[in-house]
């Protein structure tokens, strides 16, 4: 049995961002977006900032109460670089609405509308779920092979 471990993975693509930071006259802004204060959205922003920020990147929390008007939510999005949206959303908030908002550029767990029929035409050039991902970079990590298995090969570099 084949152990897969994601320290491996992890790694490598600090070592890939460290070099594309460089390149760059700035440092990108991830948007951590949650809404009520559930412990497992907690818990995972948590391992995603500190994750990122040893990435060397700029991680911030913006946290809202469960109660938050759709219109006041909707006014979060405006001035980052990427966007990671903690789902579900409260049932006063218009979900669909939200992902139409996200500019698909700054979307980073390919739940726009244009990252999702990306993701689905085979195109590479969106955002696809950071989870997804995830697992597709750990067995090509592990030189796991794909080909015949209900997975699409994505190269998110």
């Amino acid at each position: 049995m084949l152990e897969l471990r994601g320290k491996k993975v992890s790694d490598g693509i600090k070592e890939y961002v460290s070099k594309e930071l460089e390149t760059l006259s700035f440092v990108p802004k991830l948007a951590i977006v949650r809404v009520g204060e559930k412990p497992d959205d907690m818990s995972y922003e948590r391992g995603a900032t500190k994750k990122l920020k040893s990435f060397g990147l700029d991680v911030a929390s913006y946290v809202f109460p469960q109660d938050i008007s759709d219109e006041d939510f909707k006014k979060a999005f405006k001035e980052v670089t990427g966007i990671l949206l903690l789902r579900p959303l409260p049932r006063t908030i218009n979900e669909k609405d939200i992902e139409n908002m996200i500019d698909p550029k700054k979307d980073l767990d390919g739940i726009s509308p244009i990252n999702i029929a990306k993701v689905f035409a085979g195109d590479t050039t969106g955002f696809s779920p950071c989870t997804a991902e995830a697992v597709i970079e750990v067995l090509k990590a592990y030189d796991i092979e794909l080909t015949g298995k209900r997975v699409k090969k994505y190269d998110c570099r």
